[in-house]
């Protein structure tokens, strides 16, 4: 890719923060949801 030559990135300081808060909560929810139960008769 070429660098860019003008213009303004999308991504603010509040987005990026914003994001990282979302992965982390993702993560969160899913190391505390239960495993699935394994069904071992059928």
């Amino acid at each position: 890719m070429k660098p860019r030559m003008g213009g303004q990135s999308s991504i603010t300081v509040l987005r990026s923060g914003y994001y990282m808060l979302k992965v982390i909560l993702a993560i969160l929810v899913g190391l505390l949801r239960p495993a699935p139960a394994l069904d071992l008769l059928s």
